[in-house]
């Protein structure tokens, strides 16, 4: 017996010998994936969904927020806004709604929750969690609606609105470090723990890496800020560019991704979408349909090739008749030529900008009936920021840039049917939300 256990303390020392080289050798992986995590934490894209919108509401100034190394996860961040802000005047859809902002509807409090929505089954959970008070009923709520959450082929019949945050899954931690040393940005990430955390153009406080260095993320009211190297390259050649890879146009041509064949209209997703927004009316909410545009070619594209034609058509007319018939407000922007633009107007093959957007609440203004909310809003206040704009991308440019790049400064698309401003009269956002005293009372 006192053999034994005599062998069984070597055997627990040996044990021990061991577990101790063990983790000296590994300290230095555990040292480098803790230095890892204090640089993703720093650079916010750690920072979990629902901290990072406190830290925007709880600031005085523009703080922008937009995760790289994890996923953004529009769902989480977006929800939890809408929670705490309570909107009188909601916009939900995909990122192709998410130029609308604040500064066009003045007097009322707005979110735009743009990107929340991926498909019809994303509509209707959202749907559920108003009618179980789960979430706060909107005034106004502006829907846009893609025309391939209509495709029996796209989406999934599950929603993406109760997933949880990445920031607290280990394996979404490790997957940011494999891709961190995979693109070779690890250097930059660790070197921004040593840097503000501003914004490169605008100079906002900045919540994650995409923000950090590409002044690319979320405003405080949901809308989106691209990159301002976007305006830089207009201002050098002032003509559109497709800028999604691959372009809309060759994804529409090649029947890639959401323009996968076949592409046959499916009535019970819109049936589905009709009846959620059906419901929401009865709660009292005012609700507008806005059909987004694509550029010129690839709108033309979809009319013509045999593949798309029926599916497109059928969601362009049948599907909008549909609500109008029900009673909603509807508001198509198929092309920019709708509303007196071109092309320039837009980001890429099937994203709108910020100017763009302000024409389309221009005309929601303009149609409003007297008893809707939106009908209190000066459209010529509208019209004047929508037209005044520095670029058709974008209402102003940063400071930083404005005086060097001036002169390079290209006018507005020429409207069809008036002269176009230059940008030498346009006025910057901060003295265009001052005008907002001018709106009705």
């Amino acid at each position: 017996m006192l053999c034994e256990e005599k062998v069984l303390r070597k055997d627990e020392r040996a044990a021990w010998a061991f577990l101790k080289r063990t983790l000296l050798f590994l300290s230095p992986f555990f040292l480098f994936f803790l230095v890892f995590e204090l640089a993703l934490w720093r650079a916010g894209d750690a920072l979990p969904s629902r901290h990072a919108f406190q830290r925007q509401i709880a600031s005085k100034d523009e703080v922008l927020y937009g995760r790289d190394f994890l996923s953004q996860q529009f769902n989480i961040y977006k929800l939890t806004a809408i929670r705490e802000l309570r909107p009188e005047i909601l916009v939900l859809g995909s990122s192709r709604v998410m130029q609308i902002r604040s500064l066009l509807f003045g007097p009322f409090s707005f979110y735009n929750a743009g990107g929340m929505l991926q498909n019809a089954c994303d509509l209707q959970e959202y749907a559920r969690l108003v009618l179980k008070k789960d979430l706060p009923s909107p005034r106004v709520l502006i829907v846009g609606i893609d025309p391939w959450w209509l495709n029996e082929g796209y989406g999934s019949d599950t929603s993406w609105l109760n997933q949880e945050d990445e920031a607290y899954s280990f394996v979404a931690h490790v997957e940011a470090l494999r891709r961190a040393i995979r693109e070779k940005r690890l250097g930059a990430l660790l070197r921004g723990l040593f840097l503000p955390k501003k914004s490169p153009y605008w100079g906002y406080e900045a919540i994650g890496s995409l923000a950090i260095h590409k002044d690319n993320g979320f405003r405080r009211d949901g809308s989106r800020q691209y990159s301002p190297e976007i305006l830089l390259d207009y201002m050098k050649d002032p003509k559109f560019v497709d800028r999604e890879d691959p372009p809309v146009i060759e994804r529409i041509r090649s029947h890639w991704g959401k323009f996968a064949l076949p592409q046959r209209f499916d009535h019970s997703r819109a049936g589905a979408i009709i009846q959620s927004l059906e419901q929401l009316r009865d709660l009292g909410t005012e609700i507008w349909i806005f059909l987004p545009p694509f550029s010129t070619e690839s709108g033309q594209a979809l009319d013509t090739i045999p593949a798309y034609s029926m599916w497109w058509s059928t969601y362009k007319h049948g599907f909008a008749h549909a609500f109008r018939s029900r009673g909603f407000h509807v508001v198509a922007a198929f092309s920019p030529r709708d509303y007196g633009l071109d092309d320039r107007y837009m980001i890429d093959g099937f994203h709108p900008s910020e100017v763009f957007m302000a024409h389309v609440v221009a005309r929601i203004v303009e149609i409003a009936p007297e008893t809707s909310p939106l009908s209190k809003l000066d459209i010529n206040f509208l019209r004047g920021i929508a037209e005044s704009a520095a670029t058709p991308l974008s209402f102003d440019v940063p400071e930083r840039i404005r005086d060097k790049l001036r002169p390079r400064i290209a006018k507005p698309a020429e409207r069809l049917h008036s002269e176009p401003h230059s940008p030498d009269t346009a006025f910057p956002i901060s003295e265009q939300m001052n005008l907002e005293k001018r709106r009705k009372p």
